[in-house]
């Protein structure tokens, strides 16, 4: 089971939070106390992330141990919000089991619903896996901040000190707990096929996951939420409407 959180009040379909690629569920603390004072909240670190420290075993992946993690707590139907990776990972529990998918909310949709590796995207992974390959840990803390807290039309001095120390910190973590997964980890993750975006794509509004207008896909035989184009508007404490990447082994 992923370590997590729950509070709030019983009685109705809880919310469950899943935390950007950037962060762990410590991102959620602003919102924290006011979603908990009305609702029956649920939040989490994926595995790598936080204090869900334990190297998988075999073949896994992110959305079966969020599914593993809601039947150790008895729950059996929620509300989800995703964050950029977490967002993918959001679209991926519906896919997997639209029953227990009650909606979804999805923030800067990245992870696999990426769609295109735009020159940016590039340019960060190769910042990014310099900085790896050169043992640069602080470097590559920084590259993930200038792509995904700065982003690309503003400068660090845009951000809050405390914002840039905090997302910092909680991607220093990752690097710290899976620097030393060997490759073979990476190799068992089961990713989604085809890529979630051919059923909804990053640059599109998604309706509640029930809603009764939802389609059949024909890439994943399963319901899925139906999906209109619409522009993004960007978060004001976002400096990119980016996708989040992969863990730091480029994967």
């Amino acid at each position: 089971m992923l370590a997590h959180e729950r509070s709030g009040p019983v009685g109705r379909t809880p919310l469950l939070l899943i935390h950007a690629g950037i962060a762990d569920r410590r991102m959620w603390d602003p919102v924290w106390p006011a979603l908990t004072a009305v609702q029956d909240v649920v939040r989490l670190d994926l595995r790598g992330y936080g204090e869900s420290t334990a190297q998988p075993v075999g073949p896994w992946s992110p959305r079966a141990d969020v599914l593993a993690t809601l039947d150790s707590l008895g729950i059996g139907r929620v509300h989800v919000v995703g964050c950029s990776f977490g967002a993918g990972v959001a679209v991926e529990v519906a896919l997997e089991r639209p029953e227990a998918v009650a909606s979804l909310v999805l923030v800067a949709p990245g992870g696999a619903l990426l769609t295109e590796r735009t020159d940016e995207l590039v340019a960060f992974f190769e910042a990014e896996g310099n900085a790896l390959e050169a043992g640069d840990l602080d470097a590559a803390v920084e590259a993930n901040l200038r792509a995904w807290v700065d982003g690309p039309r503003r400068g660090p001095d845009a951000v809050p000190a405390s914002v840039r120390d905090k997302v910092g910190a909680m991607q220093r973590r990752v690097f710290d707990i899976t620097g030393g997964w060997p490759d073979e980890v990476w190799s068992a993750e089961r990713r989604t096929s085809p890529p979630l975006h051919r059923t909804a794509t990053a640059r599109s509004w998604c309706r509640p996951w029930s809603s009764p207008e939802g389609s059949t896909s024909k890439a994943s035989g399963r319901q899925a939420s139906t999906c209109g184009p619409a522009s993004r508007p960007r978060a004001p404490w976002c400096g990119t409407r980016w996708p989040t990447s992969r863990r730091w082994s480029g994967r």
